[in-house]
């Protein structure tokens, strides 16, 4: 383990199990998709560790489809005119990938 003073605390705005499906994880990042509406940026974090699930959340299966389905289902349903920026990153051993355009530049810095 590292230093007590290595230590960060991260906050969360809810956690989802592992026997609830997609739609229970969509329900509590409904939030965060429509600040968009108003302006506001958000960002959907998937964390854990290999094989517990997290890109299944994110794309889904056959009949539960993931977040970013249901999140694009949720704002083009509005048929509202306006732009919506979307970038998908993959943070696996600190390499950040960008998996909409998997050969460009991701760029990132770390506030502390």
């Amino acid at each position: 383990g590292g230093k007590a003073d290595d230590r960060r605390q991260f906050d969360t705005d809810g956690m989802v199990g592992p026997d609830q499906g997609n739609q229970v994880a969509f329900d509590q990042v409904t939030p965060t998709v429509d600040g968009i509406f108003k302006g506001t940026g958000g960002c959907i974090l998937c964390y854990g560790a290999s094989g517990t699930g997290k890109m299944q959340t994110l794309a889904g299966k056959e009949g539960d489809p993931g977040l970013l389905e249901r999140a694009a289902n949720h704002i083009f349903d509005k048929q509202l005119a306006t732009k919506v920026q979307v970038q998908v990153l993959q943070v696996c051993f600190e390499v950040v990938t960008d998996l909409l355009d998997p050969s460009s530049t991701v760029t990132y810095r770390e506030q502390g």
